[in-house]
């Protein structure tokens, strides 16, 4: 995912795939999906309010399965400010992001 050309986004993406239908249950898989769909939408790859909006599903069903994760709140956050300017809840979002995992302050 990290080279950052259209081959080895595809190629990310059809891995993160593969292992969500191996296991519907693997939150990082679907947290890894969200986090690429917000590379897709910056980086020009894909239309942002489409990569916004698949990537609030994929990280919507990471929190379903676990919850704790403070880095997919945060990821939900951005989505959130970016596609529906629900302040209020990117606010929730960042806050719960930031309770979780404090180090988040810093990155």
């Amino acid at each position: 995912m990290y080279m950052w050309t259209p081959q080895g986004v595809a190629e990310a993406k059809r891995c993160f795939e593969k292992a969500v239908a191996r296991d519907p249950r693997f939150a990082a898989a679907f947290e890894s999906l969200a986090d690429l769909s917000w590379f897709l939408g910056f980086l020009g790859f894909a239309p942002p309010r489409e990569a916004c909006a698949m990537g609030i599903f994929h990280a919507v069903r990471a929190l379903e399965i676990d919850p704790t994760p403070g880095e997919t709140h945060a990821l939900l956050a951005m989505f959130r400010k970016e596609l529906d300017y629900d302040w209020p809840e990117v606010g929730r979002e960042m806050e719960l992001a930031l309770q979780l995992n404090p180090i988040l302050r810093w990155s």
